[in-house]
């Protein structure tokens, strides 16, 4: 078994977009408790972060700031690396998604 320890204080990440009209965001997650802020909707910024709770889960904080949604989301990923579970609750209006998402081939 391999083990690494990374050193950083942020990841790169792409969030999609569902809405068509809306375009895909793209910046860092600061893995050190603070927000990395980028150009979000309407021209106003959002707020990104992340923390390993443990080695298979990460846990990542998303805030739109001013358009008002926010989500915390909970990954917990297999053993194996063919899965993820995706535990996402919405802050502002109460709302919570369990999603599980498996690796596909060919």
């Amino acid at each position: 078994m391999t083990t690494a320890s990374v050193f950083c204080r942020a990841l790169q990440h792409t969030v999609r977009c569902l809405e068509r009209s809306q375009p895909d965001l793209g910046g860092d997650i600061g893995l050190d408790g603070i927000y990395r802020l980028a150009p979000g909707r309407n021209g106003f910024p959002y707020g990104i972060r992340g923390q390993w709770l443990e080695e298979m889960t990460f846990a990542l904080s998303y805030d739109q700031i001013a358009n008002l949604d926010a989500f915390d989301l909970r990954m917990t990923f297999a053993a194996d690396g063919q899965s993820v579970n995706i535990d996402a609750q919405e802050r502002t209006q109460q709302a919570q998604i369990t999603l599980e998402a498996r690796v596909c081939t060919g």
